[in-house]
């Protein structure tokens, strides 16, 4: 080969790899400006979140600073501040008044706990009693104006942005490995597009070239960079996507992440193991643990009244988990802080797959003001109860006589005032009664003397008892299915009871000159007692609370006015500590079976 052949050879290359190369610097310019956008639109996302977290925490104090400013409670705020500085991005906290004078100042020092850290020079506050945000050397300062009808004071926040300088750094970092990598893969991915029309030229006019080796050149042909053209589109579509989607991502993923820092209540995530993955603010509050202290331990160890078993739970499992089979649990349990006290816990756990693995999301409680509430409202309610069983059940008694004949001389329209004040004052005193046994089973002080004894003769006694007020609602009671002998473990007057009180309910419910049947079967080693009626019935929507405290049914042509729904969960109760059960099925204006349940004893 001559010399100008060689050069008329490599002057193409030459210039495929001059293109090859200018492309692959446009292309680490347009990286470059992508990653340089993506920090300040990153940067301005993540500074106005902060902003605005910090701005609601700052109204936060003042609203609880306020009246401990105007009545000088200056510890009660130093208290309020050293709660509410958990959060890692808060490095100081302080509370002057509107001269600049500092009542109470909180400080995290070196990455730890927040503790009072006393500043006695004053402050430069702002004039106006407007929020003020600024920014120096890594952190954002808000200052919020505590306003009581005039301004009293400020509420000064410090944030620390080292998350946002994080942020930019990795940014920083990805822009600069996929922008060498870019580079590289560019310019190979040119060079070899561009050789492509060289060699088709050159077998296209190898035969021209023959006829002018006279003249010792070839004439390169120069052709047009369409694959350059519509690769550079191909990239700026894809980067474009990429971008919109890290943009959404990173959207979606700031919002959970504000949503799981400002939950009240208390998120823990574990493995199939029950070993804790991850865990909330609200939760580290709660057990006193900081997330990263107990990230890998077992959730019993902080609850070890629900212990998930390995042995049935496992990754193992090659079911998918979905609404119907996935595990659910609902209960109360007992916590213990990292302190070593405990509290009353309530927890919702779910089960989920993600990424292949088997996964639990815990949502925990404190219910110990909850409790605290409920056994005030227990105690109250017993204790007035209590005071006014006494009067009434002299009043119940006088108005019996009265109702009795004992006072001669009233006329028609007085007697039958007194009739109606016997008949209201007596349904008080079973209500107080029926409030007072509740509370004795609830609360575990009703003392039961269980005995082995004859069922059938208890359920006779309780139909003899309801004979009166069957025929006062033209009712009849019906035993049937008589099982001869059938021995159960009870206390016969509080069977008595219950079987009462779902008659009483049968025969209230029935309509005139209708019949409410009893029955007695034996099934499983159980003898179960029915109490069938054909009133109203009880609608779907009531079946599964029939049996609370204070329910009653309500339906659009009848309505259980005497009492205050405690006589089915009273029974619930007495039949659940004789070891039976209680349940009801109904068919609405067909017919109602409430059945009881229980253990037969043998050879009694």
């Amino acid at each position: 080969m001559t010399l100008n052949n060689a050069i008329a050879y490599l002057r193409p290359r030459r210039l495929h790899a001059q293109i090859a190369w200018l492309g692959a610097a446009i292309l680490a310019g347009v990286i470059g400006l992508y990653a340089w956008s993506t920090i300040a639109d990153q940067t301005a996302f993540e500074t106005a979140a902060l902003e605005n977290r910090a701005k609601a925490h700052g109204e936060n104090i003042a609203t609880g600073s306020a009246e401990l400013i105007i009545t000088k409670r200056y510890s009660a705020i130093e208290a309020l501040l050293l709660r509410t500085a958990q959060f890692p991005d808060v490095q100081r906290i302080q509370v002057c008044t509107a001269e600049g004078r500092v009542l109470s100042d909180v400080m995290r020092v070196d990455g730890g706990e927040p503790m009072p850290y006393f500043d006695t020079a004053p402050k430069q506050a702002p004039t106006a009693p407007d929020v003020k945000v600024e920014r120096r050397e890594g952190i954002l300062t808000v200052w919020f104006p505590i306003d009581a009808g005039e301004l009293i004071g400020w509420v000064m926040i410090d944030h620390s942005l080292r998350d946002i300088v994080r942020v930019r750094a990795r940014i920083i970092r990805d822009g600069v490995t996929i922008g060498i990598v870019s580079i590289v893969i560019s310019t190979v991915l040119f060079f070899l597009i561009l050789q492509r029309p060289v060699r088709a030229v050159e077998r296209a006019t190898a035969f021209a070239g023959k006829l002018d080796e006279e003249r010792g050149s070839l004439q390169p042909v120069e052709t047009g960079s369409h694959e350059v053209e519509q690769l550079g589109r191909a990239l700026n579509r894809v980067s474009m996507r990429l971008y919109n989607q890290e943009q959404a991502i990173l959207a979606t993923t700031t919002r959970l992440q504000a949503i799981l820092e400002h939950a009240i209540d208390g998120i823990i995530t574990m493995d199939a193991q029950g070993q804790i993955e991850s865990m909330n603010p609200a939760a580290e509050r709660m057990f006193g643990y900081r997330a990263e202290a107990v990230v890998g331990s077992n959730f019993n160890e902080l609850v070890p009244d629900l212990v998930l078993d390995a042995d049935t739970v496992t990754d193992a499992d090659p079911l998918p988990t979905t609404r119907a089979n996935a595990l659910q649990i609902h209960c109360e349990a007992t916590a213990y802080c990292k302190d070593g006290s405990s509290f009353p816990l309530m927890i919702g756990l779910s089960e989920m797959r993600l990424d292949g693995r088997r996964l639990f999301i815990g949502i925990v409680r404190d219910i110990s003001e909850q409790k605290r509430l409920d056994r005030m409202k227990s105690e109250f309610i017993a204790s007035v109860s209590h005071e006014l069983r006494t009067p009434l059940t002299s009043l119940h008694g006088s108005l019996g006589l009265l109702a009795g004949g004992e006072a001669p001389g009233l006329d028609k329209e007085a007697r039958h005032m007194i009739d109606m004040a016997y008949n209201n004052s007596g349904r008080l005193v079973r209500i107080i009664e029926a409030i007072l046994d509740f509370e004795k089973l609830e609360f575990g002080n009703a003392e039961m003397n269980l005995e082995v004894v004859g069922l059938v003769p208890l359920v006779e006694q309780a139909i003899e008892d309801h004979e009166a007020f069957a025929a006062q609602h033209q009712v009849r009671c019906v035993l049937g299915n008589r099982i001869g002998q059938a021995d159960v473990m009870v206390e016969p007057k509080r069977m008595i009871q219950v079987v009462g009180n779902l008659l009483g309910n049968a025969i209230r419910f029935s309509p005139e000159q209708a019949t409410v049947a009893i029955t007695l079967t034996r099934e499983n080693s159980k003898i179960r007692i029915a109490v069938t009626d054909h009133g109203p019935g009880i609608p779907e929507n009531f079946r599964k609370t029939v049996f609370q405290r204070f329910v009653q049914v309500d339906t659009s042509d009848i309505r259980y006015h005497d009492g205050v729904g405690l006589g089915l969960s009273i029974a619930k109760a007495i039949i659940e500590s004789f070891g039976g059960n209680i349940d009801v099925a109904s068919k609405p204006h067909v017919a109602t079976t409430f059945y009881i349940d229980l253990p037969e004893v043998q050879g009694g």
